[in-house]
């Protein structure tokens, strides 16, 4: 197979060429006067007078006309001064302006969000030849499921001029057989230029897939452990959980064994992830019991599903922590949400926890799809005696204020057991982290 540098997906470069003049003057066109247009907060058209429409007008600045709107909070203030002062600075002649400033308007607050406007300062930028603007501009077009054959062109020429995001997105799109045909020689290949340049979440895509290549002879190559190892350092904690779990099966295990494994449990656990805490809960046993069932709660706080099962197991089925902990580490999330134990009418008067019913996952806005993605967002809410959330709060927002926004509505959208005290539903105050990740 030739090099995926070498590489023309599907043919579409001699193809996507003679339609992408068309498609990037249809995108200025759309987004004449962006400059203007971000700064009103909407998808206003200027009067073609704006910096962004290539003419070099000064804008107007006096106070009342420069977008600050009356109303708008202080966020979007802040916006509108940061997209000016990256739209001015690439008007000077650095490029990362223009980037920087179609970031803003790709992935801003919802009343700022302008993807039109964005595609024609990415152009404006791809001009000048930055290859971080091809990836956007190549993201945001395979994003939005539209021009897709161009959006991959983009993402290729990114990646062949060695910029890392484009090429582990290529890693991605190889490894999902999406838009592309599967193939994890190419996906590796991809993964492995962006990881010798230094990129964290390649070299655990790169490990990933050179472990999966030699899953079949029961081996673990010592080199992707060393890629794991860094991205850990780096504290990535995908890593950091799969390190864990490495260690956690070896056979027989040794003390450092399981030292290792507490380690990289913890580094997973304080980067977001919550299922770091059951593994912690595993490092302890057999000889710390207590300390096992410490960690199954804080695992249960942040809602890990292996947690809620080993805690439901040792307080409705009457196992140990112990074999609770193995049951639960062993079994698949449909037999967790399945597990179900008769309780005694005594049992029944008692008070019992809120219990998830069905979930829904939260949709990545179209601005932010095909980017490396990984965010939590906190959220607080009462789950009402009929079971659905109420009264929904963001504890750790999200710097995306579009991902905040589609936080809530997921969560809006999933179904509670209601607590109980004495067999009645009452209302009960909880928490959950909403979690956004590429698409694997």
């Amino acid at each position: 197979m030739n090099s995926p540098k070498q590489l023309l997906i599907g043919g579409i470069l001699l193809t996507c060429l003679l339609s992408v003049g068309a498609v990037a003057a249809s995108a200025a066109q759309s987004a004449n006067g962006a400059a203007n247009s971000a700064n009103s907060g909407s998808n206003k058209t200027s009067n073609g007078n704006s910096q962004a429409n290539g003419q070099g007008n000064q804008k107007d600045t006096t106070p009342g006309n420069n977008g600050l709107a009356k109303g708008h909070d202080k966020q979007l203030a802040d916006l509108m001064q940061e997209f000016d002062a990256c739209f001015i600075a690439g008007e000077s002649g650095d490029v990362s302006g223009y980037t920087n400033a179609a970031r803003l308007l790709m992935a801003g607050d919802k009343d700022f969000t302008n993807l039109d406007s964005a595609m024609a300062i990415l152009d404006k930028a791809i001009k000048l030849g930055s290859p971080e603007a091809k990836y956007l501009k190549g993201a945001l077009l395979i994003g939005q499921e539209t021009n897709v054959s161009i959006g991959l062109n983009y993402i290729m020429e990114a990646a062949r001029a060695d910029y890392p995001d484009a090429q582990l997105l290529l890693a991605r799109l190889y490894q999902e057989g999406k838009y592309v045909p599967r193939d994890d020689k190419a996906a590796a290949e991809w993964a492995k230029y962006a990881a010798d340049i230094g990129l964290t979440s390649a070299k655990v895509d790169l490990a990933r897939l050179t472990m999966k290549k030699s899953a079949g002879a029961g081996e673990v190559d010592t080199t992707a452990l060393v890629r794991l190892m860094d991205a850990a350092a780096n504290n990535n904690a995908q890593a950091a959980l799969q390190l864990s779990t490495i260690y956690l099966k070896k056979v027989p295990r040794t003390p450092d064994d399981y030292e290792a494994a507490h380690k990289y449990a913890q580094i997973a656990y304080n980067n977001g992830m919550a299922r770091g805490a059951f593994l912690i809960a595993e490092c302890c046993l057999p000889d710390e019991p207590e300390a096992a069932l410490d960690w199954l709660e804080k695992g249960r706080a942040r809602d890990d599903w292996k947690s809620w099962y080993a805690l439901d197991l040792i307080t409705k089925g009457g196992m140990s922590v112990t074999e609770a902990v193995i049951k639960a580490a062993k079994s698949s999330r449909d037999e967790a949400m399945n597990y179900d134990v008769s309780v005694s009418s005594a049992n029944r008067t008692k008070s019992t926890p809120v219990a998830i019913l069905s979930s829904v996952a939260p949709t990545i806005p179209a601005a932010l799809r095909g980017m490396d993605l990984q965010v939590e967002i906190e959220l607080q809410f009462t789950v009402g005696k009929d079971g659905i959330p109420v009264d929904i709060q963001v504890l750790n927002p999200s710097a995306y204020e579009v991902l905040n926004t589609s936080a809530i509505e997921a969560l809006a959208k999933w179904r509670f057991q209601p607590a109980t005290k004495n067999g009645v539903p009452i209302p009960k105050q909880a928490t959950l982290p909403i979690r956004f990740k590429s698409a694997r």
